[in-house]
């Protein structure tokens, strides 16, 4: 970040370099030079992170800091949003229009990925969070049926209501959205971070429909009922097999 002068106006100016040799420039002027603008601008820039991105348009690395900050600072929803979206920039199918991850596009999330962000939830939350927690609440469901099983799971994390909301846009889901969530560590081992579709997400669907959709309110009503029951089994096993590799990468060395 540098500041420059011309004529009657004040610039600061930020050059981002990409490994292929491409400059990115960042520029804002100002009449005063103590505007405020000044100072949203310089925790804008520092508040960049950048994923590396590969030749075929995945995302090979991601940059955890702006998640470990959050977690640091126990902000548990921000931290939760955030994870979230590491999650869809790790699934290269997910839909842009209508953000969420599918039980079908699980077998794309790289473990190392996952055992990054279950360290770091863990670590901040005094195993309390994270997807070891989780992993060992879902193992303690000794139920076969795999909607029963993520039913229980719900109830156990409190998930899921005790009676369902009436008069609500999506019918009587007994699942919660984001906005009931407690994002406090007084929530019960494994709330966090949460598996569900942003209720924004939902309220888009409903409201605008048609783009990238083909029937908005069907999927609102399927992603708010019986998605996560198809989304739980499939990420829970993905995290075993994580959780596993990761037991005997240690027990190697």
């Amino acid at each position: 970040l540098y500041a420059l002068a011309r004529g009657v106006y004040e610039y600061d100016v930020v050059l981002l370099t990409h490994p292929d040799g491409n400059v990115l420039k960042l520029q804002v002027g100002y009449l005063d030079g103590t505007d405020p603008l000044r100072q949203v601008f310089q925790t804008v820039v520092d508040s960049l992170g950048f994923d590396t991105i590969g030749a075929t348009g995945e995302v090979e690395a991601i940059d955890y800091r702006h998640l470990q900050a959050h977690l640091m600072a126990g902000e548990w929803q921000a931290a939760d949003l955030e994870t979230r979206s590491i999650l869809q920039q790790l699934i290269s199918t997910y839909d842009y229009f209508y953000p969420s991850i599918e039980a079908d596009g699980i077998e794309a999330l790289r473990c190392e990925d996952l055992q990054i962000l279950d360290a770091l939830w863990s670590r901040y939350s005094n195993g309390r969070y994270g997807f070891t927690a989780q992993h060992q609440v879902w193992r303690s469901l000794t139920v076969i049926d795999p909607t029963i099983r993520a039913e229980r799971f719900g109830q156990h994390v409190q998930w899921q209501r005790a009676e369902p909301l009436p008069n609500t846009p999506f019918g009587s889901s007994l699942w919660r959205s984001d906005t009931e969530l407690t994002y406090t560590t007084d929530a019960p081992i494994g709330h966090l971070p949460w598996s569900g579709v942003s209720s924004l997400t939902l309220e888009r669907m409903l409201e605008e429909g048609g783009l990238g959709c083909g029937s908005c309110t069907i999927d609102a009503f399927y992603i708010s009922e019986d998605r996560l029951a198809h989304y739980l089994n499939a990420f829970m096993a993905r995290v075993d097999e994580c959780l596993c590799d990761q037991a005997r990468s240690q027990e190697q060395s």
